[in-house]
């Protein structure tokens, strides 16, 4: 059976510039990351990874569970890379400012993995990629940064928001189940559930 890896990637400004006023940039990055995470645990028969950058260090441990296996990578590009060194899996690395990213996109992309080498998710009305999928091990030169334009040859599957801008939090829908700490922490002006120190 094929190893199936979800794996949030925390990297990138560690103070969310989509803040409103009133509300810490990384309390609210916190918070964002911990519902993707949620997100990732929902899926049957897929291992959850957190990859972070150094000035994410006390968000990974402070959002993954302790059987959760942390990577810590100097930047985003080395990801694929670090991964590459388990056993060969299928992965999908997901962006941390995706707070209502539904499970069923990430299984979607899973699915396609059965099929394509290379899966990616833009960003929906902005650049970036909100999921990249990809078998292990990488392909050689591979960015897997999320900031940058889908790998050639990667099979693309619909959209998704990622929150960077305060104007992008208005894209949230109440209505819509999960994101529950950026949601405590936009209506209450409260500490999330994962503490960090502040940017």
């Amino acid at each position: 059976m094929t190893r199936r890896v979800a794996c949030l990637v925390l990297a990138g400004p560690r103070c969310s510039p989509a803040a409103p006023p009133g509300i810490d940039g990384g309390d609210l990055a916190a918070a964002m990351a911990h519902d993707v995470y949620a997100v990732l645990m929902e899926l049957d028969s897929v291992e959850q990874v957190v990859a972070y950058t150094p000035d994410w260090a006390l968000v990974a441990g402070a959002v993954a569970w302790t059987a959760t296996p942390r990577l810590a990578v100097p930047d985003a590009s080395s990801v694929a890379a670090e991964l590459s060194r388990w056993a060969p899996a299928e992965a999908v690395l997901v962006a941390p400012d995706a707070p209502d990213l539904p499970a069923l996109h990430l299984a979607a992309t899973f699915r396609t993995l059965a099929s394509a080498g290379l899966v990616a998710s833009r960003v929906l009305d902005g650049p970036g990629l909100v999921l990249l999928g990809l078998r292990l091990p990488a392909p050689d030169g591979l960015d897997a940064s999320l900031e940058g334009l889908p790998p050639a040859g990667a099979v693309q599957t619909p959209p998704w928001r990622r929150i960077r801008t305060t104007g992008e939090l208005t894209r949230l829908d109440p209505d819509l189940e999960g994101w529950e700490a950026t949601r405590q922490l936009l209506g209450a002006a409260a500490g999330p559930p994962v503490q960090a120190e502040p940017c």
